[in-house]
């Protein structure tokens, strides 16, 4: 009846859930690697709708969105530690510079070129500016679960982001 229709529903979403942390856990795992939807679903026996659909509401984000959003946190933290942007690009997944370049200028408001040279301090004033930090801030987070699962470095090249929007009022 009623009751067997929640439990299933209820166990339905705890599974998908799961499989999200999965999803994610693989995506952060292979982030310098080729992604595709395709190649998702295949490793992970889901549809493309499923996997769109479970990602965004579990993440609030798309898979592709994501991938992409990680991807360049991941360049912009090795400018900031002085690698160059074409060699930073290169390691973080993507596959042209042209459109790492036009990604990169459109998340941050600056060219990769143009990004300082020094380790990222809790309150950069480029993340400070950034309109989109609290949408960075929400793959962060999400990221940081996964840390327990390694699967995101333990440098903590993400952790800043949200440390920025979460406790802005921090010292």
């Amino acid at each position: 009846g009623e009751i067997g229709r929640v439990f299933a529903a209820k166990k339905d979403a705890e599974a998908d859930e799961t499989q999200i942390y999965r999803i994610l856990h693989y995506i952060n795992s292979h982030m310098a690697e080729p992604l595709t939807l395709d190649a998702i679903c295949r490793r992970f026996y889901i549809s493309k709708p499923h996997l769109c659909r479970s990602f965004k509401q579990a993440t609030g984000s798309t898979v592709w969105d994501y991938i992409k959003v990680k991807r360049l946190m991941n360049a912009r933290q090795l400018i900031l530690s002085g690698a160059a942007p074409t060699k930073a690009f290169a390691q973080c997944g993507f596959s042209d510079y042209s459109a790492f370049y036009r990604a990169y200028r459109k998340e941050f408001g600056i060219s990769p070129a143009e990004t300082p040279k020094r380790p990222a301090r809790l309150f950069d004033p480029i993340q400070k500016q950034h309109p989109d930090v609290g949408r960075c801030a929400a793959f962060s987070v999400l990221s940081g679960a996964d840390k327990q699962m390694n699967a995101i470095p333990a440098d903590g090249a993400v952790a800043v982001i949200a440390a920025v929007t979460v406790s802005p009022s921090a010292p």
